[in-house]
């Protein structure tokens, strides 16, 4: 794992390049790292659950954050840093 101090290059990059690495930002500093591999993980059935609630939620908040009646709505609710969909996701998840 690479961390970068202060390179203005690597400055608040964050995601994955190609399928090899991934850069994110902890504490305030960009790591880059290998991408997680989970072929061989096993879930329990609260994981698996868990997972497919989140899985049909990210569905529903696309569909809802793309609506404009919908997003016009959500859009007096936003708090900076946060988007629409975020937003809409943490409700249909704290469901």
């Amino acid at each position: 794992m690479a961390i970068s101090k202060s390179n203005i290059i690597l400055h608040s990059l964050s995601g994955m390049v190609g399928k090899e690495l991934v850069f994110r930002t902890v504490r305030g500093k960009t790591v880059v790292s290998a991408r997680p591999d989970f072929t061989n993980t096993t879930w329990s059935p609260k994981q698996e659950e868990h997972r497919k609630r989140f899985r049909e939620a990210a569905k529903e908040a696309k569909r809802m954050a793309a609506d404009p009646a919908i997003r016009k709505k959500y859009q007096k609710k936003l708090k900076p840093g946060f988007t629409v969909y975020n937003i809409i996701l943490k409700e249909l998840m704290a469901r």
